[in-house]
């Protein structure tokens, strides 16, 4: 295998594969120096179908939704299901703990509610309605994943309350 880093060659082999758990460790070099195994974590089962300089692309019958808006990091965790229904409003008074460490799916959230959540330490917010001033104060102030979505993609998310998704605010996936 070979490629570049920040410039530099760098070139690795497969030093290790760990069929019970999928674990592959490759053995990397950076200007003749060894280096520290790098974790690459893939988000979804599936089989690469590319790899090069700019990208891995992994093919996965996982299902896939895009968002309309989106902001912030890649993150992934627990779906949590603020409101089965697009319509409900989610208020500060709604969050608790259990919202900890997960991310979260509320229908219509508050600044309030949203400010909250991430004070909260959430990994992510999904909703279907969120104010043009709410979600582009938090693209100015927060990194944290924020997803806008259509209400059918939103009813369908719902339905996953408790499973592990990734979400990524940039390209606007949320992959189930």
């Amino acid at each position: 295998m070979g490629g570049e880093r920040n410039g530099g060659e760098v070139n690795g082999v497969v030093d290790k594969y760990e069929a019970t758990t999928g674990a592959l460790t490759i053995q990397t070099e950076f200007a003749g120096k060894e280096q520290a195994n790098d974790t690459l974590i893939s988000p979804v089962d599936g089989v690469i179908s590319l790899c090069d300089i700019e990208k891995i692309v992994i093919q996965t019958e996982s299902p896939v939704i895009v968002a309309t808006h989106g902001s912030g990091h890649v993150r992934s965790g627990e779906l949590h299901v603020m409101t089965p229904v697009h319509t409900q409003e989610v208020h500060y008074f709604h969050l608790d703990a259990t919202v900890t460490g997960k991310v979260i799916l509320g229908g219509q959230l508050t600044r309030d509610a949203l400010v909250k959540a991430m004070g909260m330490n959430v990994l992510g917010i999904i909703t279907a309605h969120i104010a043009d001033e709410d979600l582009s104060y938090i693209q100015q102030k927060y990194t944290l994943p924020v997803l806008v979505v259509h209400e059918l993609d939103y009813e369908s998310l719902s339905k996953h309350s408790g499973k592990h998704i990734y979400v990524d605010g940039l390209s606007r996936s949320i992959v189930v």
